[in-house]
């Protein structure tokens, strides 16, 4: 929603503080503060690990869950019935966009005293195809840093295939991922700032207070 509202990825990308950025930000912290309303969350979520909730989706214990597209390999290892079960959606905007957040990052190299190394290197060139991209989308539901053809009929067979297209097709090149703490890109480069989007969430402080709060800290910056 922020992004949208901003509609501006050079200045969505930098850790100056703007009007523009500030006036954003409440805007979002406003919609934050309607759905509090509803506890859309875990009161104990300050405590709440990865590793105890990654299946609550799956068990129907909450009914929206922000994370990778490589949490289905997770949740098809567990339970593919129920796997089948979660929809993948886009993040809420106030307006359209031309840009998302979410990119590949590469991970694998091949070390150059590998005792296999010209196979191992060979292997990587036969996975950086696009015919194996396609494969890779369609087996792991998760991007590639290759592009595909995008032809073979079996292609958008699920859910998971489908939204991995459309986010290919509809933004191509238009996708990005923090690289800072995420906080720096609404607020400023300061780690003492708080954007207070999870009092406000919580139902502890109104979008309000949360803007006085932060307006009040830059001005001692």
């Amino acid at each position: 929603m922020y992004v949208s509202e901003l509609k501006d990825s050079k200045e969505l990308l930098t850790v100056e503080i703007t009007e523009k950025k500030l006036l954003a930000w409440q805007k979002t912290l406003k919609v934050l503060e309607e759905i509090s309303a509803y506890n859309p969350c875990d009161p104990n979520l300050e405590n709440v690990k990865w590793s105890d909730s990654r299946f609550d989706l799956l068990n129907e214990k909450c009914l929206l869950y922000s994370n990778g597209a490589w949490m289905y390999n997770i949740w098809e290892g567990e339970n593919p019935q129920k796997t089948k079960n979660c929809i993948p959606n886009e993040f809420p905007t106030f307006k359209s966009v031309d840009l998302y957040p979410g990119a590949y990052q590469i991970m694998w190299a091949v070390l150059k005293n590998s005792p296999n190394k010209d196979k191992a290197v060979d292997f990587l060139l036969a996975m950086n195809t696009p015919d194996i991209a396609e494969m890779w989308v369609q087996y792991t539901k998760c991007p590639t840093g290759i592009k595909g053809k995008l032809t073979d009929v079996s292609f958008g067979s699920d859910q998971f295939e489908e939204f991995s297209y459309y986010i290919q097709n509809h933004y191509g090149k238009n996708t990005y991922r923090f690289t800072e703490v995420v906080s720096q890109y609404m607020v400023g480069n300061s780690d003492n700032l708080s954007t207070h989007y999870r009092d406000v969430l919580l139902g502890k402080m109104t979008a309000d207070e949360a803007m006085r709060l932060i307006r009040q800290s830059l001005k001692r910056l």
